[in-house]
Protein backbone atom coordinates (compact mmCIF):
# COMPACT_ATOMS: atom_id res chain seq x y z
CA UNK A 1 0.00 0.00 0.00
CA UNK A 2 1.67 3.71 -0.66
CA UNK A 3 1.72 5.66 1.80
CA UNK A 4 -1.26 8.48 2.80
CA UNK A 5 0.34 11.06 3.05
CA UNK A 6 -2.82 13.31 1.45
CA UNK A 7 -0.54 15.62 -0.43
CA UNK A 8 3.31 16.36 -1.21
CA UNK A 9 3.64 19.44 0.53
CA UNK A 10 2.75 17.29 3.60
CA UNK A 11 5.53 14.89 2.66
CA UNK A 12 8.29 18.16 2.08
CA UNK A 13 7.04 19.64 5.28
CA UNK A 14 8.04 16.48 7.28
CA UNK A 15 11.26 15.56 4.95
CA UNK A 16 12.47 19.41 5.93
CA UNK A 17 11.89 18.92 9.64
CA UNK A 18 13.77 15.54 9.59
CA UNK A 19 17.22 16.48 7.54
CA UNK A 20 17.48 19.92 9.44
CA UNK A 21 17.77 18.18 13.07
CA UNK A 22 20.86 16.42 12.31
CA UNK A 23 22.12 19.36 10.28
CA UNK A 24 21.11 21.88 13.44
CA UNK A 25 23.04 19.20 15.77
CA UNK A 26 25.92 18.92 13.63
CA UNK A 27 25.86 23.09 13.55
CA UNK A 28 26.20 22.73 17.52
CA UNK A 29 29.20 20.56 17.44
CA UNK A 30 31.53 22.44 14.71
CA UNK A 31 30.89 20.00 11.82
CA UNK A 32 29.74 20.69 8.87
CA UNK A 33 25.61 19.58 7.39
CA UNK A 34 25.50 16.29 7.52
CA UNK A 35 22.46 16.42 4.49
CA UNK A 36 23.19 19.29 1.83
CA UNK A 37 20.68 18.98 -0.83
CA UNK A 38 17.98 21.56 -0.78
CA UNK A 39 14.23 21.23 -2.50
CA UNK A 40 13.75 24.16 -4.63
CA UNK A 41 10.05 25.00 -5.34
CA UNK A 42 10.78 23.43 -8.97
CA UNK A 43 11.96 19.86 -7.33
CA UNK A 44 8.81 20.33 -5.11
CA UNK A 45 6.34 20.81 -7.67
CA UNK A 46 7.75 17.75 -10.03
CA UNK A 47 7.57 16.01 -6.53
CA UNK A 48 3.96 17.10 -6.31
CA UNK A 49 3.04 15.90 -10.26
CA UNK A 50 4.73 12.39 -9.10
CA UNK A 51 2.57 12.18 -5.78
CA UNK A 52 -0.84 12.76 -7.60
CA UNK A 53 -0.10 10.64 -10.48
CA UNK A 54 0.72 7.59 -8.27
CA UNK A 55 -2.33 8.12 -5.93
CA UNK A 56 -4.37 8.51 -9.12
CA UNK A 57 -3.26 5.06 -10.57
CA UNK A 58 -3.05 2.99 -7.07
CA UNK A 59 -6.72 4.57 -6.58
CA UNK A 60 -7.60 3.09 -10.19
CA UNK A 61 -6.23 -0.39 -9.00
CA UNK A 62 -3.51 -0.06 -11.88
CA UNK A 63 -0.56 -0.77 -9.89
Amino acid sequence: MPYTAPDAQTIVDNWVSLTSMPNDLNRVMGYPDAYLFVLTPQVIEKLSYLHRLVHRQWHLGDY
